[in-house]
């Protein structure tokens, strides 16, 4: 019980250093030497006992009447926690850009993990496996662009309208142009040879 006590105060530490309405996730407080399961049934506790929330498997945040975090930023959370970089998904990136009408219908990210999903108190997140070079340029207007073109697919892009995006869009300056050229090599070759002529 005694090192029950010692485990939740040092939780209490911890968030005390957080900014008011700061996410954690239980893997930044492993670094306290704790035993898991001791720290699992603190959480527990404190959850139990409304001092924390549970936002979704491992993120938690101190007790708020405020509004919960978006699916998003909950994701961005738990990802950093695991090491794993999330981005904008294929069919999102396309929506941005206004390549097709709608997006995913749940909050959704490409990411060099594992596909799966997870619930949030805000709604299910879920993470597709991407390849490196599509997450390679991030969410730049070019790494957007990779991937949005990527998910509508050869057989369905129009590229009079992908030509529009890149005139009109205030996202593509000089800068992304010269890294449109120089980035050939992330892209697949039915892309490349349409966007990077030789």
């Amino acid at each position: 019980m005694r090192h029950n006590t010692l485990v939740t105060t040092q939780v209490r530490r911890y968030m005390k250093r957080l900014p008011e309405g700061a996410m954690f996730t239980t893997r930044e407080l492993l670094c306290y030497s704790m035993k898991r399961a001791s720290l699992d049934q603190a959480l527990s506790r404190m959850v139990k006992r409304k001092e924390i929330e549970r936002l979704a498997l491992g993120v938690f945040r101190k007790y708020s009447s405020d509004n919960h975090p978006s699916p998003s930023d909950i994701a961005r959370i738990k990802a950093r926690a695991y090491r794993k970089e999330i981005v904008t998904h294929g069919a999102d990136a396309a929506q941005q850009l206004h390549l097709t009408a709608s997006g995913n219908v749940t909050t959704t990210f490409a990411t060099d993990g594992q596909t799966s999903s997870f619930r949030t108190v805000s709604g299910t997140v879920n993470l597709k496996k991407a390849s490196p070079r599509k997450l390679l340029l991030g969410d730049t207007p070019i790494g957007l662009l990779i991937r949005a073109i990527c998910f509508i697919g050869k057989r369905f892009i129009d590229w009079r309208l992908l030509n529009q995006v890149l005139l009109l869009d205030a996202r593509f300056g000089r800068q992304e142009r010269e890294q449109l050229r120089t980035g050939a090599d992330l892209m697949p070759a039915w892309i490349s040879d349409v966007l990077c002529p030789v």
